[in-house]
């Protein structure tokens, strides 16, 4: 039998041979106009960065949007205008980013420490979302997971 609501309750009556199966199905869900998150930090001490990622079905211009490493000040930083394409991340490399690969990113205006908190910020100063970085050794990343909680990697 199969079943299309959102709840299904599975009972010993729907037994056969004392055994209950059951499939799981679903469907590919197209998110439309999902805010963009904080996917990933790294705080290394010459080459800081962060990404910024589109969880919807189409591209996004990033217009009016604000970063800053102070709660106070959420509008510290105007984030370039920017099409970041669907599924797609955006890298903002750090003012203290001097790596070959910082050539020709977006830079922001502030550097970003181990035990601050990272915030993005409409041009309200409505805060959209705050990552606060733990302690990152040299080369470890905080990446944001499928269920939207950080891991240190």
């Amino acid at each position: 039998v199969e079943y299309f609501t959102p709840e299904v309750i599975i009972t010993g009556s729907m037994a056969k041979d004392r055994n209950v199966y059951a499939k799981l199905v679903t469907e590919k869900q197209e998110l439309h106009d999902a805010p963009l998150r904080i996917s990933e930090v790294c705080t290394d001490k010459n080459a800081g960065w962060i990404k910024l990622y589109n969880p919807n079905a189409e591209d996004v211009t990033i217009k009016g949007l604000y970063m800053s490493d102070d709660e106070l000040a959420p509008t510290e930083w105007n984030i370039p205008n920017h099409v970041i394409p669907a599924g797609g991340e955006l890298l903002i490399v750090m003012k203290n980013n001097k790596s070959k690969d910082a050539l020709m990113q977006i830079q922001a205006n502030f550097s970003l420490k181990s035990r601050e908190t990272l915030v993005l910020a409409d041009k309200d100063g409505n805060i959209l979302q705050t990552v606060v970085v733990p302690y990152l050794n040299e080369g470890q990343t905080y990446v944001m997971q499928s269920d939207g909680k950080f891991m240190i990697k």
